[in-house]
């Protein structure tokens, strides 16, 4: 298997959705196409932009970041990206 650009967005979605473990409405799936929309995301934006609470959407970016999805760049306990 070739490795993943960005220039296949397709590929991308399909190998995180391969990887994920979890319920058809949890917030993970749509935290999943907001991070192909929005590379850089943190909680109070994903939960404004996706309409959920900042709790469902804390929750959902630790699983994509337990995944090995999403990495935590910033090294503040608050706003972190």
């Amino acid at each position: 298997m070739s490795p993943l650009t960005a220039a296949d967005p397709t590929a991308i979605q399909q190998s995180w959705q391969d990887t994920i473990h979890a319920r058809s409405d949890s917030a993970v799936w749509s935290l999943l196409d907001y991070a192909l929309q929005s590379p850089a995301i943190n909680a109070a934006s994903a939960a404004k932009i996706l309409a959920m609470s900042a709790h469902r959407s804390r929750a959902g970016i630790e699983q994509l970041e337990a995944e090995g999805i999403l990495h935590t760049i910033s090294t503040s306990r608050r706003n972190r990206i």
